[in-house]
């Protein structure tokens, strides 16, 4: 599904209606790629924490429905994880910045102030993101996917 997801981003973003593009692909191609990070990351915490083997079971869907938009944001702008790895920092950023990016696109009502250039190049910065992210030992996607699900207290 993730690429997928990034596949029809791409196709949005190109979306040719002769001449500039009509404001509504390109916020639809931003929030899509938005999700494809999403995904992304709710995979690699069920995959992580109850097994790639296990994939659709109902501990694995309840996992992977269990992340938050908001407190997935607010882990990954923590320190100790940002510092895991520089790829995880790489998409810790990403996340982090097309959430924001993507609540433009979804619910201002102003003109998107992105160009389709613009967010064509977001849609690669997304795919080499996830990239990295695959790349990461069992470790580091371990502490990534407790970071996000779980509440840390004092």
């Amino acid at each position: 599904m993730i690429d997928d997801l990034l596949r029809i981003a791409e196709e949005l973003a190109a979306h040719d209606d002769a001449g500039r593009p009509r404001q509504a692909y390109l916020r639809r191609s931003l929030s899509t790629t938005y999700y494809a990070l999403f995904h992304a990351l709710a995979r690699l915490c069920a995959d992580e924490l109850i097994g790639v083997t296990r994939a659709n079971t109902d501990p694995w869907v309840r996992v992977y429905r269990a992340l938050d938009h908001g407190e997935a944001k607010k882990s990954l702008r923590q320190d100790r994880v940002r510092h895991l790895d520089p790829a995880v920092r790489m998409f810790a950023d990403l996340f982090v910045d097309f959430q924001e990016k993507r609540h433009v696109a979804d619910y201002d009502p102003r003109p998107f102030p992105y160009s389709r250039r613009v967010v064509r190049r977001y849609v690669e910065q997304a795919r080499q993101a996830l990239d990295a992210l695959s790349q990461l030992d069992s470790e580091h996607r371990r502490v990534v996917a407790t970071a996000v699900l779980l509440k840390s207290r004092p």
